[in-house]
């Protein structure tokens, strides 16, 4: 009998999180441990988070088909770009095809890995001189219950999180600021100026076209949109009112995604430099937008660089 007729699969996702960062709490299935197993819930699934020779990677026992963890694969790395987020640290799960493992072989942490359900092969990779370790409990609210959602609002949101998740692996405040601007373009949605507007536009349109000023006739045309920077300010207005959060609050936030923008735009003019202060102001921004929440985790003086 063929492999997948016999085994139900569990998936096996290697992570990256900056070296500081840990969970910890209690097995689930004491006295048998492996690699510092730590039981959790993943949404509907039980799960294990582990770490071999300080190599983090998850178990996520879904009992599927090959075929099923296939497309379950695709659910479980969007849960795991939300969690992060709303932890506030980037959580990076490998990506790529499953490779589907028999019963004692190892799974390389280079790949995901569809292992025999029950089944704990083991991981390494190179700690680092301090770490912060939250209870696994917090990732467990984090990754909450998946809802449904259409799948191109699903796609949208799975480049979001991808970006989120390699931020905190970027070298610098400023790389790290760039990235964080980039999800703010992502998510903006410019909407088309007002009919009075639009009219203006077009008679001023073609005015330029008729004296052959076809660049001004251009910057024309692109205004019938409201510009990035208002769009920006919009968004971060109605997650900040989603949040119940006070008038004057909503308001600061609206500046403050204002004056990001503009940073992420001068960021290329010599002697131009992003501060902590600046990105973690703008980290709260992104946060707000995608969780609804600012206040912040025990992660998050790693997130901002405090002790860089």
């Amino acid at each position: 009998m063929a492999d997948e007729e016999i085994y139900k699969y569990d998936l096996l996702v290697p992570l990256e999180m900056p070296s500081p960062a840990e969970f910890w709490g209690t097995s689930w299935r004491a006295p048998f441990v492996r690699n510092g197993e730590v039981g959790f819930q993943f949404g509907v699934w039980e799960a294990s988070y582990h770490r071999f020779q300080e190599r983090p990677y998850i178990v996520v026992r879904t009992a599927a088909s090959k075929d099923e963890l296939a497309f379950l694969a695709c659910r479980i790395l969007r849960m795991i770009g939300r969690a992060a987020v709303k932890l506030d640290i980037s959580i990076r799960p490998v990506r790529g095809p499953i490779c589907f493992l028999r019963h004692g072989e190892r799974a390389d942490l280079s790949q995901l890995s569809g292992i025999p359900s029950e089944e704990v092969p083991d991981c390494s990779f190179p700690s680092e001189t301090y770490s912060i370790s939250l209870p696994v409990i917090h990732l467990s609210h984090a990754l909450g219950f998946d809802e449904e959602v259409e799948d191109g609002q699903a796609h949208a949101e799975e480049e979001v999180y991808r970006v989120f998740s390699d931020v905190d692996f970027e070298a610098s405040v400023t790389s790290r600021f760039i990235s964080l601007s980039t999800i703010l373009e992502l998510m903006a949605e410019r909407t088309q100026r007002d009919a009075e507007a639009v009219d203006l536009l077009s008679t001023w349109e073609k005015e330029a076209k008729a004296k052959n000023r076809h660049d001004l006739a251009q910057a024309l045309n692109l205004m019938r949109h409201e510009s990035i920077g208002s769009a920006i300010a919009k968004l971060v207005e109605n997650a900040a009112v989603k949040a119940s959060l006070p008038a004057e609050k909503v308001a600061r936030y609206k500046t403050k995604a204002r004056d990001a923008y503009r940073k992420r735009s001068s960021l290329l003019h010599a002697g131009v430099k992003v501060s902590v202060e600046e990105l973690a102001s703008l980290r709260e921004i992104v946060r707000l937008i995608l969780v609804g929440d600012t206040s912040g985790t025990g992660f998050t003086p790693i997130a901002n660089k405090e002790w860089d």
